[in-house]
């Protein structure tokens, strides 16, 4: 069953607004509600855990009322001393939360470990059972909170539904602690011992909020699938060879892609331009990002393809001996350097460039341009022959 409506695409501005002031609405409103129970409750029973479980609720009041203040700005457009929008202020907001968790577990750990020897709760089953319906409110207003936060992929949302999670979990160990200790007083000091267990679950999640929020506001690297589908976004295209230096930066609603791919190095400027701007169109349609392709010539792979064809060749005319260096010349020819032993006549040298050049150029179908160069004298492969030339000698 989805418990929260469809407001609109929770990546556009005004809807990811909608859903963040249906969601600190509900709980600013639930929680003046226990507020006002709480405090009914304890001042009814005089229970000093309940007072202070009470106004508790209004700190959560004043967390939520933030969260609604800063969606107010989230969405606001980009202007000129913020050209990217103001999309991390929703990470800022997290930060706080989560480091408002944070403190509220540290202190309420101490609070705890203070009350071990003499534990302030007191009250009656009645009072319990009353608190526990109260934790299962609370309870249910932190699923409603993470399943708003799941749909927007929002830190600031998780953060308050945590908070709101964790104030189930403290009003059910009070209530636990309640029941308990109206059957024998000395169980009295579960109170404390639930606050130290509970303290340290919110310290562990909102260290990991705070981490989170802090990442993304220094610049988390993208993930792997993330990058994988950028780069199947734009070498799925025509004329796209290969694409490589892929960053994604993060602004919360706006998100700003660069890449490099490589293309046919014959195309023009205005070829390579098309292409380009296919790549960014296919990346705004699919990922709602603003994308910047830089353009390159396929140079790499055509090295790559030249000198393999080089090598392939190199073993099947059996006169040259390796291929130091290839280079791509400004008027787009190949240009390549082979060793050949010293020994070999000019005429064979001419007639191997030539068959060489010729099936090159069939290859590449490029002009081709070939420098012989001797051998150097720690060739493997002249030392092999000279050995077996010297064999048959002495044969």
């Amino acid at each position: 069953m989805n418990i929260v409506p469809d407001l609109g695409d929770p990546t556009e501005p005004r809807a990811r607004a909608r859903y963040a002031y249906l969601q600190s609405g509900v709980a600013i409103t639930v929680n003046l509600s226990l507020f006002v129970s709480k405090l009914f409750l304890a001042s009814l029973l005089a229970s000093v855990a309940v007072l202070t479980d009470a106004f508790n609720q209004m700190g959560d009041v004043a967390i939520s009322a933030i969260i609604l203040i800063a969606f107010r700005y989230v969405g606001k457009r980009a202007d000129r001393e913020h050209p990217f929008g103001h999309g991390r202020l929703e990470q800022v907001v997290a930060l706080i939360v989560a480091s408002l968790l944070v403190v509220v577990a540290v202190f309420l750990l101490l609070q705890s470990v203070g009350e071990l020897a003499s534990p302030l709760v007191r009250g009656t089953p009645i009072l319990a059972v009353v608190l526990v319906l109260l934790a299962a409110v609370k309870e249910l207003l932190a699923r409603f909170s993470f399943a708003i936060a799941k749909r927007m992929d929002s830190d600031a949302i998780r953060g308050d539904a945590w908070n709101h999670r964790y104030d189930a979990m403290l009003t059910g160990a009070i209530a636990l602690a309640i029941f308990l200790a109206s059957w024998r007083e000395f169980l009295r000091v579960l109170d404390p011992v639930f606050g130290i267990v509970v303290s340290i679950v919110i310290l562990y999640n909102g260290g990991l909020l705070v981490r989170s929020a802090g990442d993304r506001l220094l610049g988390r690297a993208p993930s792997e699938a993330i990058l994988e589908r950028i780069t199947t976004l734009a070498s799925d295209l025509p004329g796209v060879r290969s694409v490589h230096s892929v960053s994604v930066h993060d602004y919360g609603l706006h998100k700003a892609i660069s890449l490099t791919v490589d293309v046919d190095d014959r195309l023009s400027v205005k070829e390579a331009h098309v292409v380009a701007t296919e790549v960014e169109v296919r990346i705004k349609q699919e990922l709602k990002a603003d994308a910047t392709v830089h353009v390159e010539p396929d140079i790499p792979s055509l090295k790559s393809e030249v000198v393999r064809i080089s090598k392939r060749l190199a073993l099947e005319e059996r006169g040259i001996h390796s291929v130091p260096w290839v280079e791509l010349g400004l008027d787009g020819s190949v240009q390549l350097g082979i060793n050949i032993p010293g020994e070999v006549q000019l005429d064979q040298a001419d007639a191997l460039v030539r068959r060489l050049t010729l099936r090159l150029e069939e290859a590449t179908e490029r002009k081709v341009r070939i420098s012989v160069l001797p051998c150097e004298p720690q060739c493997k492969l002249c030392s092999i022959e000279k050995g077996q030339g010297q064999d048959s000698e002495t044969e």
